[in-house]
């Protein structure tokens, strides 16, 4: 094993995630892994953020069910389930994912009815890689980059006129199977790919027995298509995903008064088409332009029953059926263009217009005991029916500009300016308490990095960059109903959430040692969250009333010891997180302090045309304590996992793979912070694939 295939893993922060090499393009000379950062092909050495990439081999490897699996080990990133299994967000520096972009091939995943955001709506077999940036971006990529971003590339054409891919995987603490197919290639000057994936889980096995309501199902379907010219590429992309969730009911939620609570997402879906126009060397000085257009409509089906028993004297409890579907659609476009001024300058310059129309459809029946006085109706009363159809739109326009200016060989100086102008509107409200209404905002934000590479094979960086998020149109306008037994009212009043943040960063790549590090502090004002209503009892609304102050450190390190052919290394994220509000002022936000993974990696050639990789490991948490505005304290334990992962590649051309995952040996009993799903026991997964 080469020590470039190693650091192209390392150098990519990856060595906390599958903590397995990667292809590293050694006919090109490259030191590292190209990334698209800021927003045009660099390598990592060169790049002033913290930046991660996985590949599509790290993600097979890896045996992640879904998407955001391949991204649980990377340093300051936690998967989150949120309630509900397949539909899984990723935090980044204790950031929710409400706060972190999706982007796929760089076009963005809008969400605006969701209270912890956007999920990866694609199947982890259409992927090439995945680019993950931590840390605000929001110069480049706009409001939701606030937390990071994470940039979903995906596989395209191939080298001859027909290949095929085709893959199988079987999860045995869900007795779930995923499989995919592709077919692809390219003739003459076009390119192409079709094909789609399925996948089926049941409830997951835990510890503790089964966790009911964790079963989901996914399927989607895509085709892509491209011309190559002598300096440009046009293509296109049809997908479509579908997801059918159930929800999770903690344990201790259906006590007290509630006596039945059950949710649902029997279907959350995304439908997309993208074109997309790329030339280079259009002038000495205009080296390569950049459009894309999209439109995407995302479905969600949220359904929820409540039992509800006012007091015990009731007979008869409240019964509560409440339904919403979320339409959106979202339109993209965007042109970017790359200049290279007076040899010392590149720029990136650009302008986008992203614009979403939600319509949102409230079904709602109700019935209980109505009489004022005992026997308060000993039968229940005839539902009571009611709809609502609530829209609003948001219109999003942004200009933005980039210098990387080499001051030298060795020190390259990177500025960023960012203007956007924004407009939501409730467009036309039925439900009750709702009135039309709308807003504006613009934002300037700007950031400065410095990358310095005066010593061998090493690359020191420092940022200053300033982020913002601006406020949903559920948090302005439509608020929400699902969740708990409380409703959560808008707030059309609510300020963008901005925030300063610096890091200073360590790359060095070198022969054997291989080590990225970085220490970060960010400070957040306008924090939005959820608090008590000011006027209704028993319900919440959106408010502006926390700031939130983070520091932390995140490294990984890998040594090739090179006569055993054998790879340690390590990962490891310290974070520290403070919320201040009226009622709360707390380090105890719900964070574990300190996590990481530690392993051994080992591969051979063990036969002729047979390779096998071994990669032995631990992942841990420390105690993560939540301090609640009442003085209470809920608190996650620590936990260990000890793993075992090994696979083979085959075949004349090494195109059969066969991987296996054995997880959580221990059978560890645990749940993520902040996470309610408690997490599978002892299980393995396996899976086959093939490349022709």
């Amino acid at each position: 094993m080469s020590i470039k295939r190693v650091g192209a893993l390392c150098m990519a922060g990856l060595i906390s995630a599958a903590a397995l090499p990667v292809q590293a393009q050694e006919e090109t000379g490259q030191r590292g892994v190209t990334v698209t950062a800021t927003r045009a092909e660099r390598e990592l050495l060169e790049v002033p953020a913290s930046v991660s990439s996985v590949s599509s081999e790290e993600i097979r490897r890896g045996g992640a069910a879904v998407v955001a699996e391949a991204l649980r080990d990377i340093p300051g990133v936690e998967v989150h389930d949120g309630s509900v299994s397949g539909a899984k967000r990723v935090f980044i520096r204790g950031e929710s994912g409400a706060r972190v972009l999706i982007l796929i091939d760089g076009q963005k995943t809008s969400e605006q009815k969701a209270m912890t955001g956007a999920v990866f709506l694609m199947d982890p077999a259409l992927i090439e890689r995945i680019e993950i940036i931590k840390g605000p971006s929001s110069v480049l990529y706009g409001s939701e980059a606030i937390g990071g971003v994470v940039n979903i590339i995906t596989k395209k054409g191939g080298e001859r006129p027909v290949q095929v891919d085709v893959g199988l995987s079987y999860d045995s603490s869900t007795e779930g199977t995923r499989q995919h197919l592709s077919v692809y290639g390219k003739s003459g000057r076009m390119g192409y790919r079709v094909g789609g994936a399925w996948s089926d889980h049941d409830d997951r096995d835990t510890p503790g027995g089964t966790a009911d309501g964790t079963a989901y199902k996914e399927s989607s379907i895509f085709a892509y298509i491209d011309y190559q010219g002598d300096d440009f590429i046009v293509g296109g992309r049809y997908d479509t995903y579908n997801g059918d969730y159930r929800t999770y009911v903690p344990e201790g939620t259906i006590s007290g008064t509630m006596e039945h609570f059950a949710q649902d997402l029997p279907e959350w879906s995304r439908e997309k088409v993208s074109f997309f126009y790329e030339a280079e060397h259009l002038s000495d000085a205009l080296v390569k332009l950049r459009a894309d257009a999209y439109a995407q409509n995302t479905y969600k089906d949220f359904r929820m029953d409540m039992d509800v028993r006012p007091m015990p004297a009731v007979q008869i409890p409240l019964q509560m059926r409440n339904r919403t579907e979320n339409d959106q659609d979202t339109y993209g476009l965007a042109v970017q263009t790359d200049w290279l001024v007076a040899d010392d300058h590149y720029v990136v310059a650009g302008v986008e217009l992203i614009q979403d129309r939600l319509k949102a459809d409230e079904f709602r029946r109700q019935r209980g005991p109505w009489a004022p006085m005992p026997p308060f109706n000993a039968q229940p009363q005839e539902f009571v029916e009611s709809s609502y159809t609530n829209k609003a739109k948001s219109d999003f326009y942004a200009l933005y500009v980039q210098d990387e200016w080499s001051l030298n060989p060795d020190t390259i100086l990177t500025l960023g300016l960012r203007q956007t102008w924004a407009r939501n509107e409730l467009t036309s409200a039925e439900e009750p308490g709702l009135e039309e209404d709308s807003s504006r905002d613009s934002k300037l934000v700007y950031s400065i990095g410095l990358t310095w590479q005066g010593l061998e094979d090493t690359a020191l960086r420092a940022s200053y960059s300033q982020g913002y998020r601006l406020p949903t149109l559920q948090q302005l306008f439509i608020g929400t109903v699902h969740g708990s037994q409380n409703p959560t009212y808008s707030n059309p009043d609510l300020e963008p959430e901005t925030s300063d943040n610096v890091e200073i960063g360590l790359r060095h790549f070198g022969q054997n040692l291989l080590v990225d590090a970085a220490l970060f502090a960010s400070k957040t004002e306008d924090y939005i969250t959820t608090a008590a209503h000011p006027t209704i009892n028993n319900a919440n609304t959106f408010a502006n009333v926390d700031k939130a102050s983070t520091h932390g450190m995140e490294v990984a390190v890998a040594y090739l010891v090179e006569s055993l052919n054998l790879t340690p290394y390590g990962s490891a994220t310290w974070l520290k997180r403070k919320f201040e509000s009226e009622d709360l002022n707390t380090w105890k936000t719900g964070n574990p302090e300190l996590q990481g993974r530690i392993g051994l990696r080992h591969e051979r050639a063990i036969a002729a045309g047979v390779d096998a990789n071994l990669d032995a490991y631990v992942r841990a948490a420390g105690k993560a304590e939540r301090e609640n505005s009442d003085g209470t304290i809920d608190t996650d334990d620590s936990w260990q996992t000890l793993n075992l992962t090994m696979g083979f590649t085959f075949g004349s051309r090494q195109q059969y793979e066969l991987n296996l995952n054995l997880n959580n040996l221990t059978d560890e009993k645990y749940t993520v912070s902040q996470e309610s799903i408690p997490m599978a026991g002892r299980h393995f997964v396996v899976g086959i694939s093939g490349a022709f």
